[in-house]
């Protein structure tokens, strides 16, 4: 198996060669999508943490005004996150931007790490960009602006990775990865997990 140096190396030219796939948000200003309240989401997050309303649940600005509880039912992952960059002091712009660069890098270093196991360096680095640079990634961002359904294609490579993992190995390691990585998982988008849950247990057995 390669030392730990040489899968640093493979991973952070995964990274170099996502580049491309993020470099439209490192320019100044927002950007136009379908699901165009993402800055408005985080901001209701913060509200929610400034109010020391922890978890979020009601969300007062938004529902015309009355509010809801938004995140008893929006997955709120992508959020937590979203205020935790806000907090390290980038406005909201930025930080819904580096909200969706990191759910692009995210996942192009899971499915590498879990394309490796069966096909090396070479075949993991391949099939990150094949995943990375599938045109429905670039349509969830772009397009679409569907940070939730990203995030949670960024996550869902590594639950498959620690399934694999905890059969080979049953140690409290892999379990306690499987058991992270599925949570961040559920907490991405329900619907991707609805749809992908049945295709896991395919792949358990």
């Amino acid at each position: 198996m390669p030392n730990s140096k040489s899968i640093s190396f493979w991973i952070i030219l995964v990274i170099l060669l996502a580049i491309p796939s993020f470099s439209t948000l490192l320019q100044p200003g927002y950007f136009g999508m379908h699901d165009d309240i993402q800055i408005m989401r985080i901001y209701e997050m913060d509200k929610c943490i400034k109010d020391l309303q922890i978890p979020c649940r009601w969300v007062p600005d938004m529902g015309y005004g009355y509010g809801y509880a938004l995140f008893n039912f929006y997955p709120v992952m992508p959020y937590y996150l979203g205020e935790a960059i806000h907090i390290l002091g980038f406005n909201l712009i930025w930080s819904v931007k580096i909200d969706f660069i990191l759910s692009y890098l995210v996942a192009a270093i899971t499915m590498f790490l879990l394309a490796r196991v069966f096909w090396g360096n070479l075949g993991g680095l391949i099939s990150s960009l094949f995943y990375l640079y599938a045109p429905y990634h670039a349509d969830d961002v772009y397009v679409r602006g569907a940070m939730a359904e990203n995030w949670s294609l960024a996550w869902a490579p590594a639950v498959f990775l620690f399934i694999y993992r905890t059969i080979e190995k049953n140690s409290l390691t892999n379990i306690t990865f499987l058991a992270l990585f599925s949570a961040l998982f559920l907490m991405s988008h329900n619907p991707l997990a609805l749809i992908f849950t049945p295709i896991m247990t395919v792949w358990a057995l």
